[in-house]
């Protein structure tokens, strides 16, 4: 039986893990068969060829960063054996120490929100992580589930406040009773974690520093999980706008720029030296505009 008193919470977990590497920087394993490089692709289907490549990611950075962050949907669409495939990236990422977050926006209503409330963040989940993202835009029975089940397993789960496509203007910029949807969004995940490090927590896309800025102002001590860097335009220069007084708060996730660096030749000449090289450099850069 788990000792209780030993028990660490995911937001203390990740401080933790944040401190100890010297950086925010999540590594998104977007494993599209589309782009992975052709050596991955010969031998054992598409499932065993996504395995391989993200486990070559993961023997790339996985001693530089304290997250990686699974999208659910590029294993999915491969079926079975796909999200057994998942399911094995993530427990070789446990092992290594990584944090796994999943990121799979879930979110549906009473039994079935339960239901994928428990088969992620539950004590029989199908697989090993640490956090998952949800959707909170069937309304808040949709997301209370997952707040209870992670609270209460010691896990983590960001949900979407205002995310990096253009689109989240549509409705995460409107205004409900004198408020702007993703600040509603933001204050009701408050009201379920006031821990002194929260494991509840928002993503923020990069691509929205005004955001950031609007919910730190307002006091939000909650976990930026920041989209946008790298492919969709995000700038490192608003950093600073995600951050927490204390320095932390903001974890900067960065897929395609990272794990198909194009500036090494595309997927023809893709090696783990140069994901490595690209992991570093994002974080050289983080690192210098965090002591700026």
């Amino acid at each position: 039986m788990e000792n209780q008193s030993t028990v660490v919470s995911f937001g203390v977990r990740l401080a933790s893990q944040v401190r100890r590497l010297g950086n925010p920087v999540v590594v998104g394993l977007d494993p599209s068969l589309d782009l992975i490089p052709p050596a991955f692709l010969s031998g054992g289907g598409p499932s065993a060829a996504v395995e391989r490549f993200c486990l070559a990611i993961l023997d790339a950075v996985g001693d530089l960063v304290p997250v990686v962050k699974l999208q659910s949907a590029y294993f999915e669409v491969l079926g079975g054996d796909g999200v057994h495939a998942m399911a094995k990236v993530a427990a070789s990422a446990t092992a290594r120490g990584l944090l796994v977050i999943i990121d799979a926006k879930r979110g549906d209503i009473g039994s079935t929100s339960a239901a994928y409330a428990e088969a992620y963040l539950g004590p029989r989940a199908f697989l090993p992580c640490d956090a998952m993202t949800v959707s909170p835009y069937l309304g808040w029975d949709s997301i209370e589930p997952f707040l209870s089940v992670a609270l209460a397993n010691h896990k983590g789960v960001f949900v979407l406040a205002q995310t990096s496509n253009p689109g989240a203007r549509d409705l995460q910029f409107a205004t409900v009773n004198g408020k702007p949807v993703y600040q509603l969004v933001a204050e009701h995940v408050a009201r379920y974690d006031q821990a002194e490090e929260p494991s509840l927590g928002l993503v923020v896309g990069a691509t929205f520093p005004g955001t950031a800025e609007a919910l730190r102002s307002s006091g939000a001590r909650s976990w930026f999980l920041v989209p946008g860097i790298g492919a969709q335009g995000g700038s490192l220069d608003t950093l600073v706008r995600f951050r927490r007084p204390d320095g932390l708060g903001a974890l900067l996730s960065s897929s395609r720029a990272l794990t198909f660096p194009d500036r090494f030749g595309g997927a023809a000449a893709w090696s783990e030296e140069a994901v490595r090289s690209s992991t570093r450099q994002l974080i050289d850069t983080v690192v210098a505009h965090r002591a700026a």
